[in-house]
């Protein structure tokens, strides 16, 4: 998490995070969790987000999809999927 904090630091959040409408308001994070806490961390204000209207199946493929890329998943994350 460190070196992606320096990364957010240094380069800003390269690949946009995705997200959908909440039917209460507001978004829901789907995917780039990490990108948004390493953001904070960093000390940003904001970061680059696709909202894309996905139903319940889709969201499911998108948070699946988004962390089969990333090479270190931590046991605890693999449970959450």
């Amino acid at each position: 998490m460190l070196e992606l904090i320096e990364s957010v630091k240094k380069h800003g959040v390269l690949v946009p995070a995705i997200a959908r409408p909440n039917p209460d308001g507001g978004y829901e994070l789907v995917a780039g969790h990490r990108r948004q806490r390493a953001s904070q961390l960093a000390g940003l204000d904001s970061m680059p987000v696709i909202v894309m209207n996905l139903d319940d199946n889709d969201t499911i493929i998108q948070l699946v999809d988004s962390n089969i890329q990333r090479e270190n998943i931590l046991p605890s994350e693999r449970a959450k999927i």
